[in-house]
């Protein structure tokens, strides 16, 4: 009997252990929001309407002898009068000034880190860069200068500043230990956990990335959500969860199931919809980048309406790469390749002339 006893123990403790992560999490007691997008009327556009545009403005990125500093553009965060672009492919982070003057890189390839994950800036100008090669956390100050590296004692895909100095950080799925299941924690500057936030539920692939993601803030606000969960969560900048949004897309939603073995099941992505980079919603709107059919497209959902206005992929658009947003203006980069004379006809001459010469240029939307 004592012998049963312990073998059903001992199968017991197993299961559970095999078990952390993948059962599933009791909902989280915060208020949530469905935004049923399925039932909104779709309007295809190649410029979104005036009546929800207060004015646009370029930027052209300097270039050095008629070559870019960047090349292929993954993240863009436009703060306190600068820019900083992240390119992935070139494992650098630029800083250009409001005008698009080049600035410099921030850290140094090989020298101080191998990759560059994601970055952040924080109220006072200090630079965050996560290193996904090596696990470590680099911070530099206003001027570029590295002041101190931390190793992580988790792998870590996004990160953002708290107003208070600390961090909230976005994990990878594949964590195991103490960090087994969470996606979101937050701590201190050092790195020492403070508060597990957020947890990854059954539907999850730690092999297969969809497509980036990243915290947007928006004055008192954080927004993130993680592809291919359109759950959009809500936080303060303590990093407290505040809310969440639930989109909905109808007969477009990836099914659970195929949430899992992505790779096998790539193919009937073909046909689902799914929210992209960053997603922001307020009563009258919400705006942000999808990952439709294989394609990426910019969105803004007029809520009083019940209206969704789409990229037109098939037209050269000035909101096809979609970078920042400040709560007030839509920052979204112009590729070289993607102009088109008759399409972008309505740009300023010097604009036109800095994509000619195979240059880059920021487009901001300042939105009523």
């Amino acid at each position: 009997m004592k012998a049963s006893v312990c073998l059903w123990l001992c199968l017991l403790i197993i299961f559970a252990a095999g078990c952390d992560r993948t059962s599933k999490e009791a909902p989280l007691n915060i208020p949530t929001e469905q935004i049923d997008l399925a039932k909104y009327q779709e309007v295809n556009f190649s410029s979104l309407p005036d009546e929800y545009v207060k004015q646009k403005k370029y930027v052209s990125l300097e270039m050095k002898d008629d070559e870019n500093y960047v090349s292929l553009i993954s993240k863009v965060k436009v703060m306190n009068d600068k820019i900083f672009i992240l390119d992935k492919r070139k494992k650098i982070l630029v800083q250009y000034d409001g005008n698009g003057k080049y600035l410099g890189k921030v850290g140094k390839l090989k020298e101080e880190y191998l990759n560059i994950a994601d970055f952040d800036v924080d109220d006072n100008g200090n630079i965050y860069i996560i290193d996904g090669k090596l696990d470590r956390m680099l911070v530099y100050d206003t001027a570029r200068h590295l002041q101190y590296v931390k190793k992580t004692p988790f792998e870590t895909d996004i990160l953002k500043t708290l107003s208070g100095g600390e961090l909230l950080l976005g994990l990878s799925s594949w964590n195991e230990g103490d960090y087994r299941g969470q996606q979101v924690i937050r701590t201190d500057k050092q790195l020492e956990p403070l508060e597990k936030v957020l947890r990854y539920n059954e539907y999850v692939d730690d092999n297969f990335w969809i497509t980036g993601y990243r915290f947007l803030q928006v004055d008192s606000l954080l927004f993130y959500n993680k592809p291919v969960d359109n759950n959009v969560y809500v936080f303060s900048t303590a990093g407290k969860i505040k809310k969440a949004y639930q989109f909905n897309f109808g007969a477009l939603n990836v099914p659970d199931a195929d949430k899992k073995d992505i790779e096998k099941k790539v193919d009937k992505y073909n046909h689902y919809r799914l929210l992209s980079e960053f997603t922001y919603v307020t009563d009258k709107y919400a705006l942000g980048q999808l990952w439709d059919k294989r394609k990426f497209r910019f969105f803004y959902a007029d809520r009083n309406r019940h209206i969704v206005y789409l990229q037109d992929t098939a037209a050269p658009n000035e909101l096809k790469s979609l970078s920042d947003f400040d709560g007030k203006t839509l920052s979204a980069l112009i590729y070289p390749g993607d102009y088109d004379e008759k399409a972008f006809a309505s740009l300023p001459p010097d604009t036109k002339s800095q994509l000619e010469k195979g240059g880059f240029v920021v487009c901001k939307y300042e939105l009523n």
